[in-house]
Parts: C-alpha cells; sequence; structure tokens
C-alpha cells in the first residue's frame, strides 16, 4: 500500500470511522532556526534567539511565547514576521545585536549547560521544540569560536552567527569537519567546476566569487515530498539570491532556491544545485538515501492517537499529515519516530476529536 496515503479502520466511541496518513508538504510555519546560547566575543551575556516565517503572508505572533523547560527565559511574543522573513529576540538590549533592530527584548540566560525551548502559538499549541538537553553542543554552536547553532534544511550545524540573515551549512553536531566545502578552482584555463567552489564563464562580474550550501546528507521515505533548500551567497559572505537548478539522481529536477521532490523508489542518489548569478555560477551536492518505511495507526482513542514506525529506520515525518473527514493535523518540522518506535498524539495538540472521525 502506497504509504503517501492510506485508510485505517479505526473504532472510537462504538463508531468505525477512517483516518487517512498522507505524506504531504508541510505547510509554512514558524520556527526556531539559529540560536546564540555563547553570547559574543565581547559578551558573553549577548545572547539572541532568531525566529524564521517561511509562510508567504505575513504571521501575527500575538499570543505566541517561548519559553525553557526550566521556565526561564519565558518570553511572550508581539507583533508579526513579513513573509519569508526572521525575527530576533535579543537579550536585555537591543544593542544585543548591533545593527538588527530586535523584534522583542527579553530577560533570561540561555544557560550554557543547555535548555530545551519550545515554541507555542497562540491556541497553546508547541509548533517547535528544540532539545540542547545537558549541553548545547547536542545542536550546535561553539562557547570559544562564538559560532551559534544554526538550522538548515531541518538539521541542526555549528557555523558563523548570522542574525536576521539566511543560515549556512556549518559542523553538525558530533561532527569535526565542515559539511561544506568552498574550495575554488582559479585555473585560467577552461575552467572545471569544482563542489562547493564557483566557476566564470568571463564578463564585467568575472572576479565575484559565488558558493551554495545544500544542508547535510539525509534520510528520507519513498512518495514523501522532501523539502530541499539552497543559500547562495558570495566571497564576502553576504546572501545573494539566484537563480538555482536541481537534479535529483533520479530524472527529475526542479528550479529555485527552495524546491520539493518526490523519489518514487528506495535507493542511493546524489543531488547537485546549481547555482548561476550573471556569468558566475556554483554547485553543491549531497547524498539522499531513499527507503521504504512503514509507518501505521495503531490505536486512537479520546485522548491519544498512536503511531508506530515498523521498520528498521528513523522515519521524519516533516511531510506528512494526519487527516480525518473534517480536518487535517500537519506534523511539525523535524518530528521523528525511531526505529519500531511508537509516538502518542495527544487530542489537545491533533484537535482529531472521535466526533471528526465519523
Amino acid at each position: 500500500m502506497n504509504i503517501a496515503s492510506f485508510f485505517i479502520k479505526v473504532l472510537i466511541s462504538s463508531i468505525a470511522s477512517a483516518v487517512v496518513f498522507v505524506s504531504t508538504p508541510v505547510s509554512a510555519s514558524v520556527f526556531i532556526s539559529e540560536v546564540a546560547w555563547m553570547g559574543s566575543s565581547d559578551n558573553a551575556n549577548a545572547e539572541w534567539i532568531e525566529l524564521y516565517s517561511d509562510e508567504t503572508s505575513a504571521v501575527s505572533l500575538s499570543g505566541y511565547v517561548l519559553t525553557s523547560n526550566t521556565g526561564s527565559p519565558s518570553i511572550s511574543l508581539s507583533g508579526s514576521i513579513a513573509p519569508n522573513s526572521f525575527y530576533l529576540l535579543e537579550r536585555t538590549s537591543d544593542d544585543t545585536v548591533p545593527g538588527i533592530p530586535a523584534g522583542k527584548i527579553y530577560t533570561g540566560a540561555l544557560a550554557n549547560s543547555g535548555l530545551t525551548l519550545i515554541l507555542k502559538n497562540g491556541a497553546g499549541e508547541a509548533v517547535d521544540t528544540v532539545v540542547g538537553g545537558t549541553d548545547w553542543k547536542n545542536i550546535g554552536g561553539d562557547n570559544a569560536t562564538k559560532h551559534t547553532a544554526q538550522k538548515v534544511s531541518g538539521v541542526w550545524s555549528t557555523a558563523p552567527a548570522t542574525a536576521g540573515a539566511a543560515n549556512i551549512s556549518g559542523t553538525s553536531a558530533g561532527d569535526t569537519t565542515s559539511t561544506t566545502t568552498l574550495s575554488i578552482n582559479q585555473s585560467s584555463t577552461t575552467p572545471v567546476v569544482t563542489i562547493g567552489g564557483s566557476i566564470s564563464t568571463g564578463g564585467a562580474d568575472s572576479a565575484q566569487r559565488l558558493y551554495v550550501t545544500v544542508g547535510v546528507n539525509r534520510i528520507v521515505a519513498t512518495h514523501a515530498a522532501t523539502t530541499f533548500r539552497a543559500v547562495v551567497y558570495d566571497q564576502n559572505g553576504k546572501i545573494r539570491h539566484s537563480d538555482v537548478d536541481w537534479t535529483f539522481g533520479d530524472g527529475g529536477s526542479h528550479s529555485g532556491e527552495e524546491v520539493q521532490h518526490t523519489y518514487h523508489a528506495s535507493g542511493t542518489y546524489a543531488v547537485v544545485a546549481r547555482a548561476t548569478s550573471g556569468h558566475v555560477s556554483s554547485i553543491q551536492e549531497l547524498t539522499v538515501v531513499v527507503k521504504d518505511v512503514v509507518v501505521e495507526v495503531v490505536g486512537a482513542d479520546t485522548s491519544f492517537i498512536t503511531i508506530k514506525n515498523s521498520g528498521a529506520s528513523l522515519v521524519d515525518l516533516s511531510q506528512w499529515a494526519l487527516k480525518s473527514q473534517k480536518r487535517k493535523y500537519r506534523f511539525p518540522n523535524d518530528t521523528v519516530i525511531s526505529a519500531g518506535g511508537t509516538i502518542k498524539l495527544p487530542v489537545e495538540y491533533t484537535r482529531l476529536t472521535p466526533v471528526e472521525f465519523v
């Protein structure tokens, strides 16, 4: 049965009901995109948190709250985020990040020993959770270099701070080498593209260098729409909006800085993104392992919907949804089920009540 769309019969309150588990693109959302838990080289207390909205329209933050598992900080948000934009939370003063206006000034330290941050919307629903645990380095950041923890394509890594600007891929938690190669082919003869570097075909912008990052290697499910995002910048670290062409190794291709692709067969694929600006182009690649997975609803009652992953690999449900006859619940970004594991979804989050299953 195609995991992108299947039906599970569930008996609730003696009524035979249908639940559809579909693999559809997650609707745009607000999420935590960067955490400067280490402060700056000038001030260890110069901490900040960045939110990002990938909505196509402005999002009101009225009622949103960002808090931690210890209760501090606890930040009531206000204002709004413009489409595809950032919202900066600066500790104590708007001078915490010079030159970038704060969306909100807050108090309360991000302890270096680690915290769990929870972002809730106006309905009190947790829309994003960042688990720093007992050490922020579980997700990223470096107190020595003051590099921050940044999320790129759903993966946390460590990279130079990019407050209020697009994040860049860096060293993933637990890695010791950078996931992004920034080599440049400076041959004076016919240029050959170097992965991660740039080439020029001549013209007024021939001295320009261009780089593109596409995130780290990943494991995805067959028949699930997967989002790919490229960040393009020049030799000065300035973000550039460029034409990006993608090939996915299975004969498919798309164009755009952020695209989605669905694999229909298991296997290992090389994904290549080519960014072009004027006469300069750069390419970057990543490896995608595609696996058949078995995820199913194994139980439902008035309190919880229980989902099980019967496969041998961790499954990312970021592109999936539960659907009743009247309502759809989309999983927040970075929701995963371990191999052989189960998760319970409280009805207060899904809003999929027994009545709606009829």
